[in-house]
């Protein structure tokens, strides 16, 4: 059999621009992975709108139509933006957290083989042992719904300089039909639902004022004051991850008649179990 020849008026320049062009045919149909995919974030956020049916399980849902967005998402009397399914997908992203939850991050979309796709989360957390759930929805460009979607997820923990101050608002019965019931002195109650506040308020008629305790607490501490009272400053302080101090500072006048003081303010949820302590001092003007 006789060898394959070369025709002469191919040139070694020749082969040469022939193999490259094949190279570059052959890497044309072949995309090199990971491939970043840009994406714009969707949210519920200034509407009346929340996600529902979320099972929250650390997976991404896929979305290729306003049907199916119906089914996750619950409105009262509101809109939500609309979505261009026919060039879009919108994936939504969910899980939970043992700990309070400060901020979410999209950090990246990348296609990682022909049907696998990885998208990273940044979860910063607050050293606050409260559960926390989280969605984020993100639109890109059309999905097939068999793609397969990696969530990874990247926890960091919020770098807190303690003591630190907590934000706090008074809670008042004045203006109802309700008064403070008589409770133990000297000690810190923490309520977290209606039913234990009911333990603490008496009413001839009506309510006493309504507390968000899905996302509040209240605090209430009582006690004498060996002179009369002038006025009372309160500061409430997170000393650690999980330890409290409520600092109750009575200032007296020249009275020398014992007067009862109570405190009841409402602060960001506080679990139970958190140690609180009271520190009451006395300070004679």
């Amino acid at each position: 059999m006789k060898k394959p020849t070369i025709p002469k008026h191919y040139t070694v320049k020749t082969l040469c621009v022939i193999l490259f062009s094949l190279f570059l045919a052959a890497s044309c149909e072949k995309p090199f992975y990971p491939i970043k995919i840009s994406f714009s974030e969707y949210s519920l956020e200034k509407t009346q709108c929340q996600w529902t049916n979320i099972e929250y399980n650390d997976k991404v849902l896929i979305i290729n139509s306003k049907e199916e967005l119906e089914k996750y998402i619950e409105c009262n009397d509101s809109i939500y933006t609309d979505i261009d399914f026919s060039k879009n997908t919108l994936l939504l992203a969910s899980g939970t957290t043992n700990k309070y939850i400060e901020k979410i991050t999209l950090k990246d979309f990348q296609h990682i083989s022909s049907n696998n796709f990885k998208l990273d989360v940044e979860i910063i957390l607050a050293p606050t042992a409260t559960k926390g759930i989280w969605s984020k929805g993100l639109i890109v460009e059309k999905m097939s719904k068999e793609s397969i979607i990696e969530l990874k997820i990247t926890l960091e923990e919020l770098k807190i300089e303690y003591p630190i101050d907590i934000p706090f608002e008074e809670y008042f019965l004045e203006g109802t039909k309700c008064e403070w019931v008589d409770f133990e002195r000297n000690k810190i109650f923490i309520i977290n639902d209606n039913e234990e506040l009911k333990n603490f308020v008496a009413c001839n008629e009506g309510d006493f004022p309504v507390v968000d305790f899905e996302k509040h607490t209240l605090l209430l501490a009582r006690g004498w004051a060996t002179n009369g009272i002038h006025y009372i400053d309160i500061n409430f302080l997170k000393e650690t991850a999980s330890e409290y101090t409520l600092i109750v500072s009575i200032h007296t006048n020249a009275t020398a008649f014992p007067q009862p003081w109570l405190i009841s303010i409402v602060t960001p949820k506080i679990d139970n179990a958190t140690t609180i302590s009271l520190k009451v001092q006395h300070i004679n003007d």
